[in-house]
Formats: structure tokens, C-alpha cells, sequence
């Protein structure tokens, strides 16, 4: 394995398909190790690709020209002074030039980045909106089940409670028919005593009373009594 096969950043082999070249020290960088996430590395373009510099590249160029950075004191060197400008840095015409075409190539068209953020607004609040409708959808289920079953319950007391109802109803039927036939008993037994009454009444009719009857006492009889009375009532 190559010296180029391993990624600067993270020191690992770089990922055949998802990884970016650098166009400054043609180093090759894993999409994670660049910075760049997975949904804006789809999106790039190939030239987009092709001019991506890397952060240490991007370091290396100056951001801005040292024009104004302060001179230090002049001294004088054989007679001869040092102006001003021989202590300013000049950068070469190439290098600045490379500098500007890596700045141009670097810059992201408005409209793209629009586009990219709207992308992984959109794809955010996908992801929210399913991780709220899923627990939101399983409670649903599970209350259209408890009132499945509910419903069920519901059903047999009804029926359970219809049979109740012809059950006091035939109870009622018989419980009526019960309090008729007491009645009927009743009259029946005041007839009956009615007529025993009667009976006894006219048996005793016929009856004898007797009275001053020989009583035995001691084995003897008494004669007390004098007479004896026979009375009839017919």
C-alpha cells in the first residue's frame, strides 16, 4: 500500500468510492476527513471535485496581500539605506495567480448551497416527523385494539343481560301463577273449615247429657246421687 493510498486526516485507507482529491498537493482525503458530508459530496460536481483544496493547502496560501504589515527601523549598511519597500515580502505573479484560480474554483454557487441546506432541512425534519409518528401510530394500534375488545366484552353483556331478561320474565310468569294457586288454596281451606263447622255442629245435635251418674269410690258405689236426668235436644 502506498504512501497515497492513506488518508492525511485519519491515517486509514481511503475509501475507494467516497473520497476527494486534493488539487494543490494531489493527497487523497476520506469524504470525513475533508469535512464534507455524505449528501454535499453527492451533489459536487466534477469539476467542483477536481479544484477541491485541502485544509492544509487553504493554510498555506495567504489570505490577504502585506502590503500594510509594518516596516522595521532603517539602518544604514555601508553607507547606503534600506528604503521601506525592500522589507516587504513580494510574492511571485504565479504563486498569487494560483492563489486566485484556487479561490475562484473554490467558490459555491449561492443557488447550490440553497439547495444543499434546503436538502438536509428537508431530510431533518423527515427523520423528526417519523421518529414522532411512529410512537404516535403504535399507541393508536393499540387503543384501536383495546376498543376491539372493549366492543367485544360489550356484546356478551348484552346478550348475557337478554338472557337475564326472559329469565326474570319467566320467573315473573311463574311467581304470578304461584300467587293464584295460593289464593285458590286459600278459599279452598276457608270452605273446608266452613264445612267442618257444620258438621261438628249438626254431629252434636244428637248428643246426651247426662247428669247425677253413679261414681265409683273405693271399689264402691256412690249413692249420692238421686236421680237422673236425660236431656235431649232434639
Amino acid at each position: 500500500m502506498g504512501k497515497n493510498d492513506l488518508c492525511p486526516g485519519c491515517k486509514a485507507p481511503v475509501n475507494q468510492t467516497h473520497h476527494i482529491k486534493c488539487c494543490t498537493c494531489k493527497l487523497q482525503y476520506d469524504i470525513a476527513s475533508a469535512g464534507i458530508t455524505e449528501a454535499t459530496f453527492n451533489l459536487l460536481s466534477k469539476q467542483q471535485k477536481s479544484s477541491w483544496a485541502c485544509l492544509s493547502c487553504r493554510n498555506k496560501v495567504p489570505r490577504t496581500n502585506n502590503t500594510n504589515t509594518p516596516v522595521r527601523q532603517t539602518f544604514i549598511i555601508d553607507s547606503k539605506a534600506i528604503s521601506p519597500s525592500d522589507n516587504v515580502t513580494k510574492r511571485t505573479r504565479e504563486r498569487r495567480e494560483k492563489k486566485n484560480v484556487c479561490e475562484g474554483e473554490n467558490r459555491v454557487d449561492p443557488n447550490y448551497t440553497r439547495s444543499i441546506i434546503r436538502e438536509e432541512i428537508n431530510s431533518a425534519l423527515k427523520e423528526s416527523i417519523e421518529n414522532l409518528i411512529f410512537p404516535i401510530s403504535t399507541n393508536l394500534r393499540q387503543i384501536s385494539s383495546e376498543i376491539n375488545e372493549f366492543k367485544s366484552c360489550v356484546a356478551t353483556l348484552n346478550i348475557q343481560l337478554d338472557q337475564l331478561r326472559e329469565e326474570i320474565k319467566n320467573k315473573d310468569g311463574t311467581i304470578k301463577r304461584l300467587e293464584e294457586q295460593s289464593l285458590g288454596l286459600r278459599r279452598n281451606i276457608a270452605d273446608l273449615s266452613q264445612e267442618i263447622n257444620q258438621i261438628q255442629q249438626h254431629t252434636r245435635l244428637s248428643n246426651l247429657e247426662i247428669q247425677c251418674v253413679l261414681e265409683k269410690k273405693n271399689g264402691k258405689l256412690n249413692h249420692n246421687c238421686n236421680a237422673a236426668v236425660l236431656n235431649s235436644y232434639t
